[in-house]
């Protein structure tokens, strides 16, 4: 597999401290501050979300169904939010080993991985302002109490590890956060509509992408929502609730509580983030 290498991309903003090379990189803001680094797993390609996701650590979302979750997204000189506990913030600063740089759109290497074994970095440049704006979390990540944000208050740039976050749906919700709602798909498949909420449940986007999740979600419920249990029915539990969808909500509980059986805890569990209450409702 060939790499993308910042040197070959002429541009003077490029950080010295990033690593300067990658399977791919994407420039939202080609004066962004931050660098994120994501691992794209091929194995993923064939495996759906509404089984897979969700086992990766991400934490359960805390509210219960009545609260709005992150209806409101702070101002930046707001009491920031403490993100849910997790390696990533305050990880130690990686060396460069050779990284990225791009212009306006997507850079990928000219072969397509063939092997399962290889692992696809792509490396992400984005403004640190956006993500403050859009995510409580990433305001957390980037304040004076973690690594990565005293570095960027020193150095003027940070680069931070987001482990096995889906770079596909990463890369939908950065389009939306620095505002370039052209490149953002104006329906999407109930696999990646669920990579989705997971990341924006995480990262507390869901102000954010408000309008662009209920255009997501009104276009799948008129194909219709599961009328049996099944991964796709813990898919739909998963979407109505982050995105805070009542009556969908209602409904497909309605679905897994006459389908299932003694063992949902279990399926809940190996499978999606949801949070305990709703499973023992």
């Amino acid at each position: 597999m060939s790499s993308v290498h910042a040197a070959d991309l002429p541009d003077p903003t490029w950080p010295e401290t990033w690593p300067r090379t990658a399977d791919e990189i994407h420039v939202f803001d080609i004066q962004g501050d931050v660098l994120l680094k994501l691992v794209r797993h091929p194995e993923a390609d064939n495996s759906s979300a509404c089984s897979s996701v969700g086992r990766d650590g991400k934490p359960q979302v805390e509210e219960v169904f009545d609260e709005a979750p992150g209806t409101t997204v702070e101002l930046p000189d707001s009491k920031p939010s403490t993100p849910p506990t997790d390696e990533r913030p305050g990880t130690a600063a990686q060396e460069p080993d050779e990284n990225a740089l791009r212009d306006d759109v997507s850079v990928h290497s000219d072969d397509s991985a063939s092997s399962v074994d290889i692992l696809t970095d792509v490396h992400m440049r984005v403004s640190s302002k956006h993500l403050i704006l859009a995510s409580p979390t990433f305001r957390s990540m980037l304040g004076p109490n973690f690594e990565e944000g005293q570095r960027l208050r020193i150095e003027g740039s940070t680069d931070i590890a987001l482990g096995d976050d889906d770079p596909d749906a990463f890369e939908i919700l950065l389009n939306i956060v620095h505002g370039l709602t052209r490149r953002v798909p104006r329906s999407v498949s109930l696999d990646m509509l669920t990579k989705l909420a997971v990341l924006v449940n995480y990262y507390q986007m869901h102000e954010a992408v408000e309008l662009f999740s209920d255009t997501w979600i009104d276009t799948l419920v008129k194909e219709g929502l599961p009328q049996s249990y099944g991964p796709e029915a813990v898919c739909w539990l998963l979407i109505t609730w982050v995105f805070h969808k009542p009556l969908e909500f209602r409904s497909v509980s309605r679905v897994i509580e006459l389908g299932c059986d003694e063992n949902l805890e279990d399926d809940f569990d190996e499978g999606l983030p949801i949070p305990p209450p709703i499973i023992c409702k």
